[in-house]
């Protein structure tokens, strides 16, 4: 009776198994959106290396506009094994290069959330003179872990420096007013810490927010980086999104 034999399959986890439809899903995705975008246009743009490339610096600016967290060796790195072949991951949908990026990605985040807090524990010094540059268009990825983790207490540094000032200048507002509710006069010693301690509240909820942005909120990134680079006007929605979207149109 075949209803009553009994077959040995071999077993995979849960989370395997959930692991492998998500890929084979995204897999779909990526082909379903990118023939979409092809078979709208009368002259699509041609899937070749140059696309893939804009794909990837596209990917790449998505993830770290202000150049915070990869080093120049991860996007050399990332640049030499998948610059040129998002086009064919395209074409056969393959997710080692999305995948690859993004673990890459994640794991700088980590190291940057480690050693950012000890950065802020020291008061500042404002006294000697340092140039920061704050434009993402102008920044160059870090070329080693310790230049990363000055540029970031510069930036830190910077950060703390326009919120004393801030401080400052309201705290003479108040005097300049013979404001009664003012109490004391605050020292510089003591404004700073005030500031510090904002700007460590701030960029622990920068993390935070960083935190909340899912695998998911990732890979619906990279689709849109594809559709963008193929056809400006078209973006990709995940189901969710899809939906609040209809409901606003």
């Amino acid at each position: 009776d075949l209803h009553r034999r009994r077959h040995s399959f071999p077993t995979r986890r849960s989370s395997d198994l959930e692991n492998s439809e998500s890929t084979e899903k995204r897999k779909l995705v990526i082909q379903s959106v990118a023939t979409a975008v092809m078979n709208s246009h009368f002259e699509p743009k041609q899937l070749n290396d140059a696309l893939s490339n804009d794909i990837f610096n596209l990917f790449i600016q998505r993830l770290d506009y202000n150049k915070k967290f990869f080093l120049a060796s991860d996007i050399a790195t990332l640049k030499t094994k998948y610059a040129n072949k998002l086009d064919d991951a395209i074409i056969s949908p393959d997710l080692n290069a999305y995948n690859e990026i993004v673990k890459v990605y994640q794991s700088r985040i980590a190291e940057v959330k480690a050693f950012y807090p000890t950065i802020l524990e020291t008061p500042f010094s404002f006294k000697e003179d340092e140039e920061i540059i704050i434009d993402g268009k102008k920044l160059q990825f870090a070329k080693s872990e310790e230049q990363r983790k000055d540029l970031w207490r510069k930036e830190l540094k910077y950060q703390v420096l326009v919120k004393f000032k801030e401080l400052k200048d309201e705290q003479q507002q108040k005097i300049d007013k013979k404001d009664t509710s003012y109490d004391s006069i605050k020292t510089d010693a003591q404004l700073e810490i005030e500031a510090r301690t904002k700007i460590q509240k701030s960029t622990k909820d920068y993390f935070d927010r960083i935190a909340k942005i899912n695998e998911s909120d990732l890979f619906s990134s990279y689709v849109n980086c594809i559709t963008g680079v193929m056809d400006p006007h078209t973006n990709f929605f995940p189901p969710k999104d899809k939906e609040t979207f209809d409901i606003r149109m």
